[in-house]
């Protein structure tokens, strides 16, 4: 049974309590160390940190922490690796500093870096990599937020995109999205940083027949284009429906009208399948909406 972690509105996590500052100092030395420790090893801060070199701890190279395996498997990559090694360190934490201040020389695993899962890379995950480095008590994250050190989700079928769980009134459906717009904003929603008017949302986007790639949207017949669905605002009553109302007739909802607005009444989850679009680790994450469509 899947947790329900969000209302339609309300905040969906926790103010961030003061022990998750306890660590400012630590950060801002480990910041510090990001500039200087490539230069204690001989190396400018302008390069990339020592034991990347070419093709090594990317996927697809002789490095088996992530990508292809000897035997042609995938292996999903876990929580927080940054720089594929296949375990967690400081030159995790490291690397995400380095990518938030903009210096050159990112790691093959940086995907890895959104340990809260805000579809973010910022020095609060770097934090959060120390934080269970040092075996400190985890911070909260969304339930369904791989925990830091743990195998990303993986999913061949589902490959690019972010799978997102919700109900409509009281019945649950799955919207696959491809776009960068739909992404952000499913994102935005789950971490109520959309405008109030989205706070009575609803996924809107082209209907069509079948349950979608990997059957993400078992047991009903249809699913939503994960190219074009997004988050819209307010109501708009005339593709409005329970998914049920959907499936007494797909063929006819699709004929006349064309869209399927599902309201958001609960975000149950969100899981992010990016990671493993081969080529595509360059531009994770989407950038963040603020305006919606």
């Amino acid at each position: 049974m899947e947790t329900l972690i969000r209302p339609a509105a309300g905040r969906a996590h926790p103010e961030p309590s003061r022990e998750r500052w306890s660590l400012v100092g630590l950060v801002l030395l480990v910041s510090l160390g990001a500039l200087i420790f490539p230069v204690m090893l001989g190396a400018s801060a302008n390069e990339p940190l020592p034991g990347l070199g070419a093709g090594a701890g990317t996927p697809g190279s002789n490095d088996t922490a992530a990508g292809a395996s000897t035997t042609g498997e995938t292996i999903a990559p876990i929580s927080g690796d940054v720089d594929c090694s296949g375990q967690l360190s400081a030159v995790d934490a490291l690397y995400v500093l380095r990518y938030v201040v903009q210096l050159p020389g990112a790691p093959g695993c940086l995907f890895a870096a959104d340990v809260q899962c805000d579809n973010d890379r910022d020095a609060v995950d770097a934090l959060l990599i120390l934080r269970q480095i040092a075996s400190l008590p985890p911070t909260t994250t969304p339930p369904w937020c791989p925990g830091i050190g743990q195998s990303l989700p993986n999913n061949p079928q589902l490959a690019g995109g972010v799978l997102v769980s919700a109900t409509a009134v009281d019945e649950s459906y799955r919207v696959w999205l491809t776009n960068a717009t739909g992404i952000a904003m499913a994102y935005d929603f789950a971490w109520d940083r959309l405008p109030w008017r989205y706070q009575g949302g609803f996924f809107g986007g082209p209907l069509r027949s079948g349950p979608g790639a990997g059957e993400h949207n078992a047991p009903w017949s249809w699913h939503l284009d994960p190219n074009e669905t997004s988050i819209g605002e307010g109501t708009v009553e005339e593709c409005q429906g329970r998914p049920s109302f959907v499936e007494q007739n797909v063929e006819a909802w699709i004929q006349l009208i064309g869209r399927y607005c599902p309201s958001i009444d609960q975000l149950v989850s969100i899981v992010d399948y990016r990671w493993m679009n081969e080529g595509g680790f360059a531009s994770f994450p989407a950038t963040r909406a603020t305006e919606g469509p």
